[in-house]
Order: C-alpha cells, then structure tokens, then sequence
C-alpha cells in the first residue's frame, strides 16, 4: 500500500506531493506507521494550506482516510512553544506529563519547581547549589502526631547525617504555629518545612526544588491518605522513609538519578513503592552526594533545642536537640544563669529528648551533649529559658 500526503485549502481537491515509501520507514523518517512525523523538505507548500492524508489501493482510486484524521492546523500557523517547557527541558528535566500547580510545575511526578525560577532560569545555568550545610527540617503536629510518618522522618534525617563524605547536616525542629512562646532558629533561609497535603498524586510525598538562590527548596509534602494504585495499599513505615530521604534530596538540589550505577540509586525516578531499611545510601548515591557538598574539617555542627523559652515555677515540660542520627549519644544537663543557682545533670537520659522537668524561679542554661557523629570533638547544643 502507498500512503501518500496530500495538501489542499478548504474546497479544493487534494494533490498528492510526497508518497511515502517502505524506505520511509527504515530510514527513521516516521516514528510509527500510526502517526507520522516525518519532515517533509522541498513540498513548496502554498501558505495557509492544510495537510492531510489519503492512501490509494492497487486498481483504485485515491481514498481518503477521514476528514478527522487530516491534519488540522496550517503550516505558516504552527501551535505556539511553551517556553518554561523548553527552559526545564535545559534543566534536565523531562516534560512529559507534567502539570501546573499554581506557582510551580510539577515535573518527573515528584519535583516541584518554583515558576519564577523557571521564568527567569539561563540556559546553561549550573544546578542549585545550597548554600547552608546545617539545614532545619520544621515539622508540626501533622507530622509529629503521626507515628508512622515521624518516625519515617527520624529515620531519613538520620540516614542524611550518617552520610560519611557529604557536608550537610539536618535538624528537625517541631514547630506550633501560633505559639510565640516556642522559638524557631534563624535564619529561615535554611527551612525545609514538612506539611501534610491531601491532593491526590500518583507518589505519596513531593519536594519543592531549590531556585538557585542559596536555600533549600523550602516545603516536602506528605500524603498520609496515600494509597498505591497497584495494590490498594497504603504506604508503610519503611516507604515513607525512602520517601522522605528521596524528597529530601530534591530539596537539596539532586534531580532524578541516572547514568552507570543509577539503578540501585535512592534518587531513582518511579522507586515511590521501595523500602528503606537503614542500610543507607548506595556507592552511587555515596559519590553523588559528597560531589555536590564534600565533606568539610572545617564544618560544624549547630544544633537547636526546641522548647518553650519561658515557663512558670515548677512547670512540667520537656525539650528535644534537633541533631539526630541513629548511634549518637546524648548527655542533657541544666545550669543557673544570671545568678540563679542551680546545676543538673540529667543522667538517666541518653537520647535526643529530654522530658518531663521542671525548675524554681530563675534562669536557666539547658545543655545538651552530642558525641559520636561523623564530626571530630563534641556537639554542644544551648538553650537559655527564664522561669517566673
């Protein structure tokens, strides 16, 4: 069968101007025998003609195959580009299926990128790059109230901060909003914030990625609801760290894997439905990351204690430090301050949560000592509260 293209303007006959052949094919000229793409040079078409296709059969003539199948648009009248389509394209990034969600696309199912900086992105610009190596990862209750998805959150974190060659270091910080008596640390320009979003999505957390301008990409959006559409199946413990650390990443400026070694990559696109079992990253994740933020002998670690910062006498509370990693171990002590008299040690407590205690009137210094983390010396984490 000879399949042959066709041009006319509404009320004229079609005119055959290039008959596709078998070698059409074999030369890659067409991308399937369903929909043809191929670029048909020197057809001299006459401006604002439109294309269609017949096909002529041995001993017939020429049929054509529906006035719905020809190709509606005009040669000189082509559909206008998307530029930010382009411009993520430059990025790396795959356009197919993607979405618009507001002030940002949704790209590769997972990464957010911010609108403004697609509008405003180079060409040939390098990947962001962010500029603070003590990152606090702020939660609140819709995460910390949930136990599945906070401790799939402790074990991200720490799966980031055990990471031997790589820099950066992340804190979690538990906020409640609208309460002015519980501090979060400056600057907010190092704030990844962790919230619970119920919009449907075919993975269960998105990540908002950086914009070049020294932050972390600032929100991760969990799903709790979320099920998979290949089971029915809502997402363990396990699936929601591999989530996280993977989110996490996109946060930091690492796209989807790929290349030698991608395959067994936690950054893999389409890996939503894996597990993460406190094994860590693998070897290419490993040469990744310490690429993009090596590990520095001059860093140091800043850690946070979160708390309310004023209390009445013999008010029952407790404070957590924000540096965490599976293996460190913990020391919490309280001392007076500006005369107050006062010096604790909380022995009984090993871990990253000192709870339940209380102080008399006064000022307080509350210490926390971390040792066992990838850093030389110790970490030492300071919180001053005034009790009255």
């Amino acid at each position: 069968m000879n399949i042959k293209l066709g041009i006319a303007a509404n009320g004229e006959n079609f005119q055959p101007v290039y008959t596709i052949q078998d070698s059409d094919f074999a030369s890659g000229q067409m991308s399937t025998s369903k929909e043809f793409t191929a670029t048909i040079a020197n057809t001299k078409l006459v401006h604002q003609k439109r294309i269609a296709l017949y096909y002529s059969l041995p001993n017939s003539g020429p049929e054509f195959f529906s006035e719905y199948l020809s190709y509606n648009y005009f040669i000189n009248n082509a559909p206008p580009v998307n530029s930010d389509h382009l411009k993520i394209q430059s990025m790396g990034f795959s356009t197919v299926g993607i979405s618009d969600g507001g002030n940002y696309y949704l790209v590769e199912d997972d990464i957010m990128l911010s609108k403004s900086y697609v509008s405003n992105y180079v060409p040939g610009t390098p990947a962001p790059i962010v500029a603070f190596d003590n990152i606090n990862i702020i939660i609140d209750q819709s995460i910390w109230a949930n136990p599945l998805w906070n401790n799939a959150l402790s074990t991200a974190v720490s799966a980031w901060n055990l990471e031997p060659n790589m820099n950066v270091k992340l804190h979690i910080i538990a906020s409640t909003s609208g309460n002015s008596n519980i501090a979060l640390p400056p600057p907010s320009e190092r704030h990844i914030t962790v919230v619970q979003s119920s919009t449907p999505q075919s993975v269960p957390v998105l990540a908002r990625f950086p914009i070049n301008d020294g932050r972390p990409g600032q929100e991760i959006y969990f799903n709790p609801n979320f099920k998979y559409a290949s089971t029915g199946q809502g997402v363990t413990q396990a699936q929601a760290a591999w989530n996280l650390v993977h989110a996490i990443g996109h946060s930091l400026g690492f796209s989807h894997a790929s290349g030698t070694g991608a395959e067994t990559s936690i950054m893999l696109k389409g890996t939503s439905s894996s597990a993460f079992n406190d094994i860590g990253f693998s070897t290419y994740d490993s040469q990744t990351l310490s690429a993009k933020y090596p590990i520095s002998t001059q860093s140091t670690v800043a850690p946070f204690i979160s708390g309310k910062i004023s209390l009445l006498p013999f008010e029952t509370t407790s404070f957590e430090t924000s540096y965490y990693a599976v293996g460190l171990s913990y020391a919490w002590k309280a001392v007076g301050v500006n005369g107050t008299s006062f010096n604790m040690d909380y022995d009984y407590v090993t871990g990253a949560r000192l709870p339940e205690v209380d102080f008399p009137a006064g000022s307080y210094e509350i210490q926390c000592f971390i040792t066992g983390s990838k850093f030389n010396g110790q970490i030492v984490a300071r919180r001053t509260i005034i009790v009255q």
